[in-house]
Formats: C-alpha cells, structure tokens, sequence
C-alpha cells in the first residue's frame, strides 16, 4: 500500500508525475501494489497499470475528492486506463448535485481502510457515508507472497459491467 498526494498518471484531465514511479521503483519492482493518491478533486478507479520502464504493477487509485466540491470536466471520455470516475452521471445519478448557478459537481468523499489478516478492503463513501464502492485484495501464492495480489469488487459488482463510454 503506498499513499502519496501526486499520482503517477492521470486518466481524466490533470497530467503525469513519473517521477514519483521512478522514486519507488527500487521497493516495489516485481510486485503489484495499492497505490492511493489525491491531486485531482476526483474519484477515479484505474485498471491494473504495469509500466515495463519502472517494472511498477499498481492498482491505483484517485481519492481526492474530499477537500472541496467536484466539478465535473469538460465532457470527453477518460483513457483506457480508467475503470471508473465520478464523471459517470448516468450511472448512479444520485452521487451528483447541481448547484444554483447551473455547475453540476459529484459529491465529496472519502476511502476507508480496514486490513484484517491478509487481506485489505477499500471502501468508497461519499461524505453522508453512502457506499459507492467496495473491493478487496488479497496476496496470491496462499501463505507466501507471490508479488500478486487478487482484486475483489464487493460491493455492487455489477457497476463496472454498466460502464457505457461516450
């Protein structure tokens, strides 16, 4: 698990860090990690990233979206690295508020953390405590650390099959 406010790369809007990659590669080369970051106002859950450069494997992870209202981007579709971002309004409709002024913004949130045992599960509240998303990773090779880790989507698994880009 690594936590940093720079992201690595960014699937919707706000650009690459490599440099926070190239800083860590020496602990975490040959090994998928969680890596959880803020910078951009958003939610964005990311598929798997492996970059052959680094030897970096991470499930990334945006939760920056807690500070301060949400606006959404300007409407295009997120990279092929992005599994899901709070830019899908037709998907949970209710995540979504519209100011007086017209702006629609997602709602602020937040990810919990629970570690028990082996196994690590996060999950993705929005600031009245609704639950927007839950997953879990477990390491392979049962009792020795193979490098790998499982993801299990727990909560709602339906959600990223509903996924429709634009």
């Amino acid at each position: 698990m690594l936590l940093s406010h720079h992201q690595w790369f960014s699937g919707v809007d706000d650009g690459d860090y490599p440099k926070p990659a190239q800083q860590i590669k020496s602990y975490f080369q040959e090994q998928e990690f969680v890596w959880l970051w803020g910078h951009e106002h958003r939610q964005a859950i990311y598929y798997q990233h492996t970059d052959s450069g680094t030897q970096l494997s991470a499930h990334c992870r945006c939760i920056g979206h807690g500070g301060m209202p949400v606006e959404m981007p300007p409407a295009k579709s997120p990279d092929n690295r992005v599994e899901y971002w709070d830019g899908l309004t037709g998907i949970h409709p209710e995540r979504f508020q519209t100011l007086p002024d017209g702006t629609q913004i997602a709602m602020n949130g937040y990810a919990q953390m629970t570690i028990q045992g082996n196994t690590l599960t996060l999950e993705y509240r929005d600031a009245d405590g609704t639950l927007a998303l839950k997953e879990s990773f477990t390491p392979g090779g049962d009792a020795v650390w193979d490098g790998i880790l499982t993801r299990t989507v727990l909560a709602d698994p339906q959600l990223l099959n509903r996924l429709i880009w634009e």
